[in-house]
């Protein structure tokens, strides 16, 4: 009977672990930069269009504001604000 619920509560914390890590492809699925920009910028900034600036002061205002981002969520949020830069 210990046998049983000791397998039993592995099973219970391997299925947490996952639900932790957010399951199938949870750490390695690349973040949504438009959900992530209107998400976590929006709680300081006025969001503006991506075309009201260039790539290159979209890249920068990233790399100043993103600090809470993981590397990965700051290059979503660059690589869509870039996409829709002003030319």
């Amino acid at each position: 009977m210990a046998r049983l619920a000791i397998a039993a509560a592995a099973l219970s914390l391997a299925a947490l672990a996952a639900c932790a890590h957010g399951g199938e492809g949870g750490a390695s699925a690349t973040p949504d930069g438009a959900a992530l920009y209107r998400r976590s910028c929006a709680s300081c900034h006025r969001l503006k269009s991506p075309s009201e600036h260039d790539g290159s002061t979209w890249r920068r205002a990233v790399e100043r504001f993103g600090v809470r981002l993981t590397p990965a969520e700051r290059a979503a949020v660059a690589a869509y604000l870039e996409a829709g830069a002003a030319r």
